[in-house]
């Protein structure tokens, strides 16, 4: 056996907390460690707040944060400290693993994952909408989805200011002429595409997530049509909270939907 060691006492009013030795013992080759409390009771490193890794137990590291899937984990409650009080809980990571959520207020309102009348590599398009309260300069911004295909956002490309109630379109083409007819305000090019079962998130210039839509197959994207948030103050991950569009617009080569103005077939 090794010796054993004090590992520390903090004050008089918690020594009966917090007054332990590590015992420190070799078993096939493998050290293992046992605290012991100098009153005789056998305490554990997770039981001590010292758990697996720098959490406090053994799952502490992952409460809070991304699981594989994207979504955010469920937030612990906080944890006892020896002096009594209780640290802030953890309010879960954004997907895009920053520590706060971003300020601005730009919310995803119609996706064009398949257009019937072009091809998708020149008509595919979504909206978004600032529901705040100031405009916002979208240079800088990032358009991504879970895996590889992103976009960073550069004036050059066409509009990138959006006014306070206002939307904007996004597209892959801004030629009306072979996109189908969208009036397309910023252009992203080829750089990434839309599909039946996707994401789009939205960080802005410091990589805090502004917005997600996550959607599967069972939303149902029709070809020819767009998919349209019934409201932009509703939960725009929701399928419930999407319509499809049953009118063209005004210009458009037979497609339907509502670039740039709001949903057509909301309430």
């Amino acid at each position: 056996m090794q010796p054993s060691y004090l590992v520390g006492f903090e004050d008089l009013s918690t020594i009966w907390k917090r007054s332990y030795y590590a015992q420190v013992r070799t078993i096939n080759g493998r050290k293992r460690i046992r605290l012991r409390s100098l009153f005789g009771r056998r305490q554990s490193a997770a039981q001590e707040g010292h758990g697996h890794r720098g959490g406090q137990g053994r799952n502490a590291g992952r409460q809070g944060h991304d699981q594989a899937d994207g979504k955010v984990a469920t937030p612990d409650k906080g944890t006892t400290k020896p002096d009594g009080k209780v640290t802030t809980p953890d309010k879960g990571t954004p997907a895009d693993g920053s520590t706060t959520p971003s300020a601005y207020k730009i919310v995803i309102t119609e996706i064009m994952s398949n257009p019937a009348k072009v091809y998708d590599s020149k008509g595919e398009y979504f909206e978004i909408y600032n529901a705040g309260t100031k405009s916002v300069d979208l240079t800088g911004w990032t358009v991504k989805d879970k895996d590889k295909d992103k976009h960073v956002v550069k004036a050059a490309s066409g509009t990138t200011s959006i006014g306070v109630g206002k939307f904007l379109v996004l597209g892959n083409n801004k030629d009306t002429k072979t996109n189908g007819g969208v009036k397309v305000d910023y252009t992203y090019g080829t750089s990434w595409y839309i599909s039946g079962a996707d994401e789009i998130i939205l960080l802005d210039k410091n990589g805090k997530e502004v917005d997600k839509v996550y959607w599967t197959s069972t939303w149902k994207f029709a070809s020819g049509a767009s998919h349209s948030l019934k409201d932009p103050s509703l939960d725009n991950n929701k399928a419930a909270n999407w319509c499809l569009e049953k009118k063209a617009w005004t210009g458009s080569a037979g497609d339907k939907g509502t670039p740039g103005a709001k949903a057509g077939c909301g309430p």
